[in-house]
């Protein structure tokens, strides 16, 4: 697009050799956390603090490649820096803010959180169509959503952080996809 006065990129060279202290790392795709692994370990080992959108799984210890994590923490300490990851869903509204709001109450029973969008106007086209399957037909059974461990992948990470602050043990996480017409 037209310059608007914020500069991107993707040279992790040039990054360094600006010298920022936090860079944010917002990668997208089917091999992201893979693909994401080098450039964390890179930045983090430069002293560079990374606040991610990209690696969800790391939300809990449990969820994320340990010889990956086991990178990442020797790449921040050797670097002095912090790896921080994050997102809307997951990330926030379905496990940060649902634990954050078991604070104002006495006695849970139950905490749910659904995600409910408008994908009308979503603009990444491959979350749309090959994620979640829009514009396929029923019979298509390749969304990625729908294989066995993609929604696991995607949302056990916060289920077990709400689990593991809360010192409750569950029992498991049950997946499930449904297509319906729309």
């Amino acid at each position: 697009i037209h310059p608007i006065g914020l500069a991107a990129t993707d040279d992790v060279d040039a990054i360094l050799g600006a010298g920022d202290a936090c860079v944010v790392h917002a990668a997208q795709g089917p091999e992201q956390d893979a693909a994401s692994v080098p450039d964390y370990v890179r930045l983090l080992s430069a002293g560079v603090n990374v606040p991610t959108t990209s690696s969800w799984a790391l939300l809990h210890p449990s969820t994320y490649e340990p010889t990956w994590r086991a990178q990442l923490e020797a790449a921040a300490t050797e670097g002095g820096a912090s790896l921080y990851a994050t997102g809307i869903e997951p990330g926030f509204a379905a496990d940060q803010l649902p634990l954050l709001l078991t604070t104002m109450s006495n006695s849970i029973t139950s905490i749910r959180a659904s995600e409910i969008a408008m994908y009308d106007t979503y603009p990444v086209e491959f979350m749309m169509k090959e994620v979640m399957g829009f514009g396929k037909s029923l019979d298509d059974a390749d969304a990625l959503l729908g294989l066995p461990g993609s929604i696991l992948s995607a949302w056990a990470p916060g289920i077990n952080l709400i689990a593991t602050a809360l010192g409750a043990e569950l029992d498991g996480i049950r997946e499930q996809f449904d297509a319906a017409p729309t």
